[in-house]
């Protein structure tokens, strides 16, 4: 299994960013939405509207986590923004393997970079991580922007990965 993570400091940006990752993937084609965690709808549309109007939390205090498997070119990805604790992503990627155990790309965020292998031994799965450094714009101004950008930076890896599939 491919892992991309997404590494950051606290408060970096992270969770927006995979969401902005999500857009990208549900604004593409290429890549159909077959589960997603929280008001699934069969309209991409309806689904888009749906993250961007719950970005936050109900207490506005924190952006609101998201998780979905996508196919794409045959294979099942799948993107979780809960990064704080390695046992609550161990839990998500182990729940969607008995939906989907063929998923062979696992998007997640992490504090810190390493051993991501270690973290997820599940099922004996052979483990490849693509790491990917989120650093936080020092201007408040630019938060958004800078999320845009590593969520870009995401969805670009996956297409790069998959390049050579038809």
């Amino acid at each position: 299994m491919k892992v991309i993570t997404l590494i950051g400091k606290t408060n970096s940006g992270k969770t927006s960013s995979l969401k902005y990752c999500f857009l990208e993937m549900l604004g593409s084609n290429d890549f159909k939405l077959v589960w997603k965690s929280k008001h699934f709808f069969d309209d991409k549309e309806e689904i888009k509207k749906d993250i961007l109007d719950n970005w936050k939390t109900k207490s506005q205090k924190g952006v609101s986590d998201i998780s979905g498997v996508f196919k794409y070119k045959g294979k099942h990805i799948f993107v979780v923004s809960i990064g704080d604790s390695i046992t609550d992503i161990r839990k998500q990627l182990e729940n969607r393997l008995y939906q989907y155990p063929d998923i062979d790309m696992f998007i997640c965020s992490r504090h810190e970079e390493g051993q991501i292998y270690k973290d997820l031994a599940l099922r004996n799965l052979t483990i490849s991580e693509i790491p990917i450094i989120k650093d936080r714009a020092s201007n408040p101004d630019e938060y958004d922007c800078e999320n845009k950008k590593s969520g870009k930076e995401v969805f670009d890896k996956i297409i790069e990965v998959y390049k050579d599939l038809k």
